[in-house]
């Protein structure tokens, strides 16, 4: 009897200290976390610790290129002084031609990522949130995302802000990539679903 009272105070002890250990961690996501913009200071530092694939891997150049254009903003999160996510703007809307034809003035969020080591804790939302605020001080009305039909978390975390999927047909999203040597690869392809967020 003895023992059983033992193991189940040793196990409400090691339940609380889980707990605790989570909000101390949440804590010191909620003050260490910095969103800044991709810049040519961080760029390879970003390059070396939140890796593409091998065939993408261009991509936070082209970002910062297509950010010092005008064309976009790159957002990198940075967990105590560690890129851990990133994602991008695109002031124009989608690239794809056919969301092009039916979805006007609509910036678009691309490339949503985050470290999978420091997953749901948050970081993705607030990636989001300053996706979100940055449109609506650019006077944008609503901001859209495209979500490969097969990722099923992903559009449940759209759908929590209220994002809802748009009035057009799923569609082929095609794009090409450039590995560490400079050569082409793809195309690369996904069936994609469109989704929207209105604000005021």
């Amino acid at each position: 009897m003895f023992k059983k009272i033992l193991l189940i105070y040793h196990s409400i002890i090691n339940y609380f200290n889980l707990i605790w250990y989570i909000l101390q961690f949440s804590f010191m996501v909620e003050n260490d976390l910095k969103i800044v913009y991709i810049s040519s200071n961080i760029l390879n530092e970003v390059e070396e610790k939140i890796t593409f694939d091998d065939k993408t891997f261009s991509k936070h150049r082209d970002r910062l290129h297509l950010q010092e254009s005008g064309k976009g903003l790159y957002l990198i999160a940075f967990l105590n002084k560690f890129p851990v996510g990133h994602v991008f703007i695109r002031w124009e809307g989608a690239e794809d031609s056919y969301v092009k034809t039916h979805i006007k003035n609509c910036p678009n969020i691309e490339d949503l990522f985050v470290n999978p080591k420091f997953r749901s804790l948050g970081i993705g939302s607030k990636l989001i949130d300053k996706c979100i605020k940055l449109a609506k001080e650019k006077g944008f009305f609503q901001i859209g995302l495209g979500v490969e039909v097969t990722n099923i978390k992903a559009a449940g975390l759209y759908s929590r802000f209220n994002f809802e999927e748009a009035n057009i047909n799923p569609y082929k999203d095609i794009w090409f990539g450039e590995d560490k040597k400079g050569s082409k690869a793809g195309p690369f392809s996904a069936i994609v679903k469109y989704f929207i967020l209105g604000f005021h």
